[in-house]
């Protein structure tokens, strides 16, 4: 786990494994695929590439030949009817966000993958709108701190200063990087979407099942 402050960088937790003494692999550094949480990047990239959050997707399933007849299924293998952006997101519509991809362009994805704060090689197929890239936690939390601060990425440092026993500072972090990333309403609209995955999609159990009444925008992975 990793817990951050999206608008100062400040890293207020951080949990890399259950018990140093026995297991000394930092979960949190450790590349591994990601799954459905990457999907957020690949629909901020179509909004920012003109895509309407008004328009319907069929959600049906295809083969793409260009890809060796690649084809994606849903996790519930349900198909049929129709949803916007904000509906296949929230209900972690694979096909859709596999065509939602390939609509907007994979390499164009992958950079603004990369604008977002994603250093991890990205292959550039089609599964990656699924997850298929390995990237550490640390790493995937960067387009999710941008959505939550207004387009802006600052970078997370956990060391403020260091004292001697004198209380004389010997060392000061410098004041984290700050790049706008994204525009703040495409931010916004990625908040929103994200918002309705806690309140009526994949996530909704943190409200029925653990009653967190509170604000909440996330993504199931």
């Amino acid at each position: 786990m990793i817990a951050i402050e999206p608008h100062t960088g400040k890293i207020k937790v951080w949990i890399g494994g259950l018990d140093f003494k026995y297991f000394q692999y930092d979960q949190v550094l450790a590349p591994r695929q990601v799954g459905s949480v990457f999907k957020p990047v690949v629909y901020s990239a179509a909004i920012e590439h003109g895509a309407r959050v008004d328009a319907y997707y069929k959600n049906e399933q295809k083969s793409y030949p260009k890809y060796d007849d690649w084809t994606p299924r849903n996790s519930n293998n349900q198909y049929g009817g129709f949803y916007t952006l904000k509906g296949a997101l929230s209900q972690s519509v694979n096909t859709i966000a596999v065509e939602v991809l390939l609509q907007t362009g994979i390499d164009t994805t992958i950079a603004h993958a990369r604008r977002l704060g994603i250093e991890s090689n990205l292959p550039s197929v089609p599964s990656i709108a699924l997850g298929a890239a390995n990237i550490p936690l640390k790493e995937m939390v960067l387009p999710y701190m941008c959505y939550a601060n207004n387009g802006t990425l600052v970078r997370p440092y956990y060391l403020v200063s260091i004292k001697d026993r004198q209380g004389r500072i010997i060392y000061e972090a410098d004041a984290p990087q700050r790049e706008k990333v994204l525009p703040s309403n495409d931010a916004h609209m990625m908040s929103s979407m994200l918002s309705a995955v806690i309140r009526e999609g994949t996530g909704k159990r943190l409200i029925n099942n653990y009653n967190l009444d509170m604000a909440i925008a996330g993504k199931t992975g």
